[in-house]
């Protein structure tokens, strides 16, 4: 098995800082819970999915608190909450 910090990518994130990789997870995990839709509309395997990354959303979130205290990280983790608290669990 190759060693991911041998290659260029992983090279890369070695080299970036952690916010900025924080930033980068949390916005495509962001972006994949809003283009899901609208939850009453969606099958239930499709639902479970939109469920599965909703939650990867909110752990990442936690996780990366510490590094990402600034404003727009601290809205991004409240609205992916209420998201979860009040959309998902209305449907469940």
């Amino acid at each position: 098995m190759k060693d991911w910090r041998s290659d260029k990518k992983g090279a890369a994130l070695l080299a970036s800082p952690a916010k900025s990789f924080a930033s980068t997870v949390l916005d495509k995990l962001w972006k994949r819970v809003t283009r899901g839709g609208n939850l009453v509309d969606l099958d239930d395997e499709t639902r479970h999915q939109l469920r599965i990354t909703a939650k990867k959303l909110r752990c990442a979130a936690e996780f990366f608190s510490p590094l990402c205290m600034g404003k727009a990280e601290t809205k991004r983790h409240k609205r992916s909450r209420r998201w979860r608290d009040f959309r998902i669990n209305s449907v469940a």
